[in-house]
């Protein structure tokens, strides 16, 4: 018993045992991780970032159409002054061919200018970011309505001064005949009555590809006129060669000059009314243009 008393009981795996550190996420009594809270604060962010950027998106979208639309606007407006240059051209009644025919540059890039008022009025408007005002690209509205008219007009400045150009040019070669004999032996006489023929059938080509303009028709009225009469002309003449009737031949010769220089004579009245009207058409459009770039300054400006 005094043995059993005094024996040691054998080592046990637990003696040495000690609790180790508990880990600081088992020891923690927060509820809630550090990284749920900084995903909420970006969030948070974005959305504060997104409050403040929608609306600029918008009124940045505005501003480039805005541009683009008065860009175009200002290149055809530039263009003007060199138009009624164009038109002093066209309607200056001494002008040569030549110095008609040069005014077709011009003109093409007055025309294309115009096209791009034209598409620049009929390109959809941008769309506003969801969540945002859509004002400011709502007041581009009454900016995009007057673009397509101002187009419309500067189209038909331009094809009234080219259709002048085109009448001039095709006119100049209007009876366009050598001078002619009052006396004539058969040979000669042979070869006038091909060359007046040929004279007569390309004017009546002339006069059925000559442009329409009001200011022009009744100076085209006497043309065709003079056409229909130089086909019997034509006869008279040549049997006066025939006869060896000089003094007739040489009055119709006469009669017929006059009633060529008369005709060209005839135009002065009509060109100095298309330089009046489309001028004044010119100016016009000069004013409208203006304004709408003024309403476009209004509307960027505007908070």
């Amino acid at each position: 018993v005094g043995q059993l008393w005094t024996s040691q009981a054998p080592a046990s795996p637990l003696d040495d045992w000690a609790p180790d550190e508990m880990n600081n996420k088992i020891k923690s009594s927060r509820p809630f991780r550090w990284t749920t809270v900084v995903g909420v604060l970006a969030v948070l962010g974005l959305i504060a970032v997104g409050l403040v950027l929608l609306p600029s998106l918008a009124e940045n979208r505005a501003d480039s159409h805005r541009e683009m639309m008065t860009a175009a606007l200002w290149d055809l407006r530039s263009e003007l002054p060199d138009t009624q240059m164009s038109l002093e051209t066209a309607t200056e009644p001494t002008a040569s061919v030549t110095t008609l025919n040069d005014l077709s540059t011009q003109l093409t890039v007055l025309s294309a200018k115009a096209s791009e008022v034209d598409e620049a009025g009929r390109s959809d408007l941008p769309t506003a970011p969801p969540f945002t005002s859509s004002s400011p690209i709502d007041d581009l509205v009454p900016i995009q309505q007057r673009l397509e008219p101002l187009a419309t007009t500067a189209q038909t400045i331009q094809r009234r001064i080219a259709n002048l150009v085109e009448y001039r040019s095709l006119m100049s070669g209007f009876l366009d005949i050598p001078d002619l004999p009052g006396e004539a032996d058969s040979a000669t006489q042979a070869d006038l009555r091909v060359v007046l023929a040929s004279a007569q059938a390309e004017s009546a080509s002339i006069l059925a590809d000559l442009p329409g303009d009001v200011s022009l028709s009744e100076h085209q009225a006497v043309a065709r006129s003079i056409n229909e009469l130089f086909a019997s002309w034509q006869i008279d003449y040549l049997e006066a060669l025939r006869t060896l009737d000089a003094a007739t031949a040489q009055t119709l010769v006469a009669d017929l000059n006059t009633r060529l220089t008369d005709l060209d004579a005839a135009l002065i009245t009509p060109l100095a009314q298309i330089r009046r009207q489309t001028d004044a058409d010119l100016i016009d459009l000069a004013r409208a243009i203006d304004e709408v770039m003024d309403l476009a300054r209004d509307t960027a400006s505007a908070p």
